[in-house]
């Protein structure tokens, strides 16, 4: 399965809501199925296996957010320091991603122009640090 570097966060703060029901019910049974399972997952920057339910995806482009999101997706890999493409399990990654984020601001510089800080746990969690 494929999930972009910077779903990788979104997972974690995910409360339920988003860009559509079908949307919303699909990421749900995402995060579900990738907690449950630890599977490998093939980290990417662009678009992945959650975009594909989003209303906003235009081919491979985000007609909400543009190259913002590619920015961020380059920012999680950077900080997880790995290359576009690596595969690790699940639960691996998010711990990768989250000792990158204990560094005061880092979350902030990664997340700072998404229209969901304001109600993602993963963000009121880092941003306090």
């Amino acid at each position: 399965m494929e999930i972009r570097a910077h779903h990788l966060l979104c997972i974690q703060g995910f409360v339920g809501l988003g860009y559509s029901e079908g949307f919303v019910r699909h990421l749900s049974y995402v995060k579900d199925m990738l907690y449950s399972k630890d599977p490998v997952v093939r980290i990417v920057k662009g678009p992945d296996d959650i975009c594909g339910h989003c209303p906003h995806l235009k081919e491979d482009y985000c007609s909400q957010y543009g190259n913002k999101v590619r920015s961020m997706d380059q920012a999680v890999l950077e900080k997880m320091g790995i290359e576009n493409g690596t595969e690790m399990r699940f639960l691996k990654a998010l711990d990768s991603i989250n000792s990158a984020l204990e560094k005061k601001g880092t979350i902030e510089g990664i997340c700072n122009e998404c229209g969901w800080r304001e109600v993602c746990g993963l963000y009121k969690r880092f941003s306090s640090m």
